[in-house]
C-alpha cells in the first residue's frame, strides 16, 4: 500500500524551498556581478579616437574603364596568366578570357553556377577554379576545378 501524502506538509515544504532557492540564486547573481566588476579583462578607460584627417576628395576611380560591364554575368574573381591574359569565373558557369582587342571569349563551360575563385598556378601552366557547388576536379588542361 502506498504511503499517504499530506497536502499540508507538501505546501509547507514548498514554501520553505522557495526562499532557499531564491536566496541561492541571488547569491550567484551577486557573485557573478562582482566577478565581472572587479576581474574583468576589459579596461573601463575611455577610447581616444585619432583626429579626423582633412584629405581632398578623391574621384579617380569614377573614371576607370570597367571591363566586362554589361557583358559578364556576375563575375566572381579574376586572374592573369604569365602571358598577360585575363581570366574570370562567372556565375553562369563560364570561364571567360579577355582577348587582346578588348572582347570577351567564352573559354571553358563548367556545369556549375557557383564558381567562386580563380587563380593561375605558380608555374603558370594551369588555371585553377574553385567550385563551391560540386567537389570535383576537371582534367581538361589547362583547367582544374577544386572545391
Amino acid at each position: 500500500m502506498a504511503p499517504k501524502i499530506d497536502p499540508v506538509t507538501c505546501a509547507n515544504t514548498s514554501k520553505r524551498c522557495v526562499p532557499l532557492c531564491s536566496g541561492f540564486l541571488l547569491a550567484c547573481l551577486l557573485a557573478f556581478a562582482l566577478q565581472i566588476f572587479f576581474f574583468s579583462p576589459i579596461s573601463p578607460d575611455l577610447l581616444e579616437l585619432p583626429p579626423v584627417s582633412h584629405l581632398p576628395t578623391n574621384s579617380y576611380l569614377q573614371s576607370v574603364i570597367k571591363l566586362g560591364e554589361g557583358v559578364l554575368k556576375d563575375p566572381e574573381d579574376v586572374c592573369v596568366d604569365a602571358k598577360g591574359v585575363l581570366y574570370t569565373a562567372t556565375r553562369d558557369g563560364w570561364i571567360k578570357r579577355l582577348q587582346k582587342n578588348g572582347t570577351w571569349q567564352d573559354w571553358k563551360k563548367i556545369d556549375s553556377d557557383a564558381l567562386l575563385g580563380i587563380t593561375a598556378t605558380k608555374e603558370n601552366d594551369l588555371i585553377v577554379v574553385c567550385d563551391a557547388e560540386k567537389v570535383r576536379q576537371l582534367s581538361i588542361l589547362p583547367l582544374i576545378i577544386v572545391s
